[in-house]
């Protein structure tokens, strides 16, 4: 049913918290799971904007790379994706096209911060063909760094 589960990473260890129920998923249904980062630099005059934007898709590719390695030590059929732009955009873009499932993690932000910034897992949930499914995690103190 779930052939292939998306994961989207953003980097942080409360991204990285759905792994214990992507696992479970991916062994129940068999799935391969896709871990997809979507990178992004915002250009600052002066910079070279081709040479940042180089540097911080070659970084997703090196963290997916790491993280892959250590699922398909674990036996599981792995992919790693990495795009460019709007995340809530490239996220729903990917799915639509190579996804059956959307696997991520919500921060639980509110109040001022979600209306002024919006909620990556809010537009997902929104605007999804696919499947979401959400799971809440708990900041950690590697978070806090």
């Amino acid at each position: 049913m779930f052939s292939k589960i998306v994961v989207p990473l953003d980097g942080s260890a409360l991204a990285e918290g759905v792994f214990g129920r992507v696992e479970e998923l991916a062994h129940i249904q068999g799935g391969e799971i896709q871990l997809l980062r979507v990178a992004f630099f915002s250009s600052l005059p002066g910079l070279d904007a081709e040479e940042y934007e180089l540097k911080v898709v070659r970084a997703a590719e090196e963290y997916l790379n790491k993280i892959s390695a250590d699922l398909e030590r674990k036996g599981l059929k792995v992919s790693t994706h990495v795009r460019y732009g709007d995340a809530a955009g490239e996220i729903l873009a990917h799915a639509e096209k190579y996804g059956s499932i959307i696997v991520m993690t919500t921060h639980g932000g509110g109040g001022l911060t979600r209306w002024a910034m919006g909620s990556v897992a809010d537009r997902v949930i929104r605007r999804s063909v696919k499947p979401v499914l959400l799971i809440r995690t708990v900041k950690t103190p590697r978070d806090s760094n």
